[in-house]
């Protein structure tokens, strides 16, 4: 749904959707896994987003019908469709218009579907933001994409995806603090860390300047 205030002049959003990128099956996995076991992890209160609306829209009203009483009734979904079988499919995905961040910042809160597939339906803090660029030559549009777990007497985990397209192609940096993850891209070789026109890396060097001047856009 899209929303434009005559008095702010601002454009807000409210989707639900898939972003498809390039990435390791089995390092999403562990991504995947570290959010079904996180401790203090909320539900997505499915009935308050456009969650129905895009499956009836992509697969079928029936299908939505059935995932949406599935998660009612069990409180989890066992399997999603192909459709939704996206890198990242999200919902309550609440975005408006940034002059700092010069694009679309999201809200805090966002529901994770899935990743790659594997079925989550968890609302917590992932924040995401698309930065257009004006005059660049060289480079091109930006998205961000941070997913933070909670913890308890110290902080969860975090996973930072960084998009960038660099001439024709586009590179993605991974950003995290899960020692588990680090170590796996690390171990991956090089043939696995590109496709055709899209590449992704490990950053550890200048990855806390990264990650700080993508929280600035929520004025932290």
């Amino acid at each position: 749904t899209v929303n434009y205030n005559m008095a702010t002049k601002l454009t807000s959003l409210n989707l639900t959707g898939g972003l498809n990128f390039f990435f390791d099956k089995k390092a999403m996995e562990l991504v995947s896994t570290a959010i079904n076991t996180a401790e203090g992890m909320s539900g997505i209160d499915v009935g308050r987003t456009t969650f129905e609306q895009a499956v009836t829209a992509m697969v079928s009203k029936e299908e939505a019908e059935n995932l949406v009483a599935d998660y009612a009734l069990d409180g989890e979904v066992k399997k999603l469709p192909k459709e939704l079988g996206q890198m990242a499919y999200l919902t309550n995905l609440k975005l408006e218009w940034s002059d700092r961040a010069i694009g679309f910042v999201s809200k805090p809160i966002t529901g994770i579907i899935g990743l790659d597939g594997v079925p989550l339906f968890k609302d917590f803090t992932v924040r995401l933001a698309m930065e257009y660029v004006v005059d660049g030559a060289d480079r091109g549009n930006k998205l961000g994409f941070l997913i933070e777990l909670p913890g308890g007497e110290k902080p969860g985990n975090y996973y930072f995806f960084r998009i960038e397209r660099i001439k024709k192609n586009a590179e993605m940096s991974v950003i995290t603090s899960d020692k588990a993850l680090q170590a796996y891209i690390l171990e991956l070789k090089e043939d696995k860390l590109k496709d055709k026109d899209f590449s992704f890396e490990l950053k550890s060097k200048n990855a806390a300047a990264y990650l700080s001047a993508f929280r600035t856009f929520w004025g932290e």
